[in-house]
């Protein structure tokens, strides 16, 4: 299977199908950031995107 076939090492069908509506944006975590975002969405039970999701969200509105 070519490169293209894989969306962050996964097979597509492994994390859903891809939509033109949303953009992807790629970041670079420390490790120990890295487990914090995952301890938050661990105690929220939802992904680890969708907490980066959420936890910018709280950013940008606390910052007004």
């Amino acid at each position: 299977m070519n490169k293209q076939a894989f969306v962050g090492g996964h097979a597509p069908e492994a994390i859903g199908p891809l939509t033109q509506s949303e953009p992807v944006s790629a970041v670079r975590l420390p490790t120990d950031l890295t487990t914090e975002i995952d301890a938050w969405a661990n105690y929220h039970e939802i992904s680890r995107s969708e907490a980066i999701r959420r936890l910018v969200e709280l950013g940008l509105k606390g910052k007004k």
